[in-house]
């Protein structure tokens, strides 16, 4: 009887079949069950091992969130829902009252949540605040989210068209999710500790795999840059754990970029 314990020993026993006509049905059979079982047991170690591999490095580097930002007109369906939804999952929903800073995305992720790591893509969300004159409000997340979660990690804007070709690629490769989440940061690392927490580009970004984000679970806070904003949102009906905080200083510039 043959045993595969990898792909080529898979091939082998398929290549036997054709040769061999005599081979017994009921032993190919039981063959390629126990590859099937092997190689879906290698896939769950190889992912068990990330996970607690991701939870490392995120430690190390004293990451301690994720942030997401949206327009404060998003709040009362948000905190209805009780969750973040993708933009692929919105379209299912009537879409009255939403309001979506990006028309089209350019990254073409429709079935991601994007996060940042640590502090938001402040150039963007300086532009979209004092140039287009949208008020946000920042989801500040667990970081859990990055090993409960299947998530692409981009090292720049994920818009950008040499970073773009590559996601469909990354999410893909599900295995090699803590080279990618290295990827954001300068290696060695010459910043003081406290820094080290920050992707290199500040346009890093987090595509979350994911139709939802659950906010029960992964959220803590809810900051905002107005008092306005923030009283209209400690009125909607939150999570209990979830707090709505004036944080005007997250919406400005990363504390490690200078210029």
């Amino acid at each position: 009887m043959l045993i595969c314990t990898s792909s080529s020993d898979l091939l082998l026993l398929l290549g036997l079949l054709v040769v061999c006509r005599g081979l017994d049905m009921r032993d190919i059979g039981r063959d390629l069950a126990r590859f099937t079982v092997h190689a879906q047991a290698t896939t769950q170690v190889k992912a068990a091992v990330q996970r607690a591999a991701i939870q490392e490095f995120i430690s190390s580097r004293g990451i301690t969130h994720l942030v997401h930002f949206t327009p404060v007109e998003n709040l009362q369906s948000i905190a209805e829902e009780n969750c973040l939804l993708n933009r692929e999952t919105l379209r299912t929903y009537s879409a009255d009252g939403l309001v979506f800073p990006d028309k089209f995305r350019g990254d073409h992720a429709e079935w991601a949540i994007c996060c940042s790591l640590q502090w938001p893509n402040y150039s963007m969300l300086w532009k979209k605040r004092h140039i287009l004159g949208v008020r946000f409000a920042v989801f500040i997340l667990k970081p859990s989210i990055l090993w409960d979660y299947d998530c692409v990690f981009v090292e720049g804007n994920a818009s950008r068209a040499d970073l773009r070709l590559r996601i469909p690629s990354l999410r893909q490769d599900k295995l090699n999710k803590l080279s990618h989440l290295k990827a954001l940061y300068p290696d060695p690392d010459q910043r003081p500790q406290r820094w080290r927490c920050y992707p290199s580009d500040i346009q890093a970004e987090v595509l979350v795999d994911a139709e939802y984000i659950d906010l029960e679970e992964y959220c803590s806070n809810i900051a905002f840059d107005s008092d306005r904003d923030l009283e209209a949102a400690r009125n909607l009906p939150w999570s209990k754990q979830i707090k709505c905080i004036y944080l005007p200083s997250i919406f400005g510039r990363r504390p490690d970029i200078t210029e």
